[in-house]
């Protein structure tokens, strides 16, 4: 379901109650909360029906306790709520799922045609004739989802061009049907008997309030060099490394002051770990933090960073390794804890920033810290710092600006 970062709590105790906790950069939208709602309630009143069909069975006890996959769906079950879903779904990222057709669907319609023109009918085989049906049922879904008037006709044609779509294109396009797939994963979950009694749960919804810092970045070149100094002691530059770096940084950002939106993993966390004076302050929060897509690599390493300070530990679904300005991390509750994390965070950063340099030839460590640290490089698959090379200049000088220096 695409939502912004998201941590969920569960009530055990007569109430029943579970809270979903988000977060959204620069605040969550009442729309989106409204939006959470509605997709519990349909998934409610699906686990509500599956339940309902599995107790008509002389052999519905065995669900009891029931640890494995969930069974089939009873056929005609759930159409009508998939259909919801999807719609729901669709709608709340309008403008989201508009851009993604007008970026992909001329250029796959072209190769689709150019590849059928060129082909012999002897090469043709199963897989590519499934790609090609996939493509013509997209092509009898997207008029429909680019209207701006669907009538409720049009939506029972759209999720079965969708489904089909999904079926046929799933090895390729995965990423880009994700409505029918976020339905069909509903609708699993809802039929799941392991899963049922969470439905018997109030759900509440919280949303983490907006959160933003200002960061102060030097404002001449001579205060850039004693940043630049400082992450890099203990090195030997090249001898206009120094001058370069410090006047490229100070053309770069020439305003002291930048207002920095906190990542949303981060603030989500920052406020878990902060009392709110009501019932949910003393109920931990499952430790999974489920995103709509990769945190990027500063707010990952600012999670990970947490976990080593020896209390609750989060984890999220992984990063895609870049770094984004002007992003900032969040001040916590506890300011021994604060500073001990806010220590940490800047080394890993300081570690990165350095590797990437000596990668380059830019730097470079006395004696055999040198090998030690471009095999610590190498070896660190989670910075990719070979691949990093290929980035921007601009992507790593933002290093130094994520974390205030």
């Amino acid at each position: 379901m695409p939502v912004p970062p998201v941590i969920v709590t569960m009530k055990d105790d007569i109430r029943r109650q579970v809270c979903l906790t988000i977060a959204e950069n620069g605040g969550v939208d009442h729309k989106t909360i409204s939006h959470v709602k509605d997709i519990w309630g349909i998934l409610k009143e699906l686990s509500d029906q599956y339940a309902n069909e599995r107790n008509k069975k002389a052999d519905h006890g065995k669900w009891n306790g029931w640890t494995g996959d969930p069974p089939d769906a009873p056929k005609g079950v759930g159409n009508k709520h998939k259909q919801m879903l999807i719609r729901k779904i669709y709608t709340f990222s309008m403008l989201k799922n508009r851009t993604r057709i007008d970026r992909w669907w001329k250029r796959l319609h072209d190769f689709a045609n150019r590849f059928q023109a060129s082909k012999t009918a002897h090469e043709t085989t199963e897989y590519m004739e499934d790609f090609h049906i996939g493509v013509n049922m997209l092509g009898s879904a997207v008029p429909l989802l680019q209207s701006s008037a669907r009538s409720e006709e049009d939506w029972i044609h759209i999720v079965r061009y969708m489904s089909a779509a999904t079926i046929c294109l799933q090895p390729l396009l995965k990423n880009q049907v994700l409505c029918e797939s976020w339905a069909s994963e509903c609708k699993d979950f809802a039929n799941s008997p392991r899963l049922r009694s969470v439905f018997e749960y109030t759900l509440t919804v919280k949303a983490v309030p907006a959160s933003t810092c200002t960061v102060m970045l030097p404002t001449s070149v001579p205060d850039w060099k004693l940043v630049l100094n400082s992450v890099c002691h203990g090195s030997n530059f090249q001898s206009d490394f120094l001058e370069s770096e410090s006047l490229a940084l100070s053309n770069a950002y020439p305003k002291a002051a930048q207002e920095c939106v906190v990542h949303s993993e981060c603030s989500l966390i920052g406020f878990l770990e902060s009392k709110h004076g009501d019932d949910w302050d003393n109920i931990p929060a499952l430790g999974f933090i489920g995103v709509s897509k990769l945190s990027c690599r500063p707010g990952y390493n600012w999670v990970e960073k947490f976990n080593t300070l020896g209390g609750r530990r989060y984890i999220t679904k992984g990063t895609h390794g870049k770094y984004y300005w002007p992003w900032a991390m969040p001040t916590l509750q506890d300011p021994t804890l604060d500073i001990r994390l806010a220590a940490a965070f800047v080394e890993s950063v300081r570690s990165s920033y350095m590797k990437f340099y000596v990668l380059l030839g830019k730097l470079r460590i006395p004696t055999d810290s040198t090998d030690a640290l471009l095999r610590s490089a190498t070896a660190y698959t989670e910075d990719d710092l070979v691949d990093a090379i290929l980035r921007s200049r601009r992507e790593f000088k933002e290093r130094l600006m994520l974390i205030g220096l």
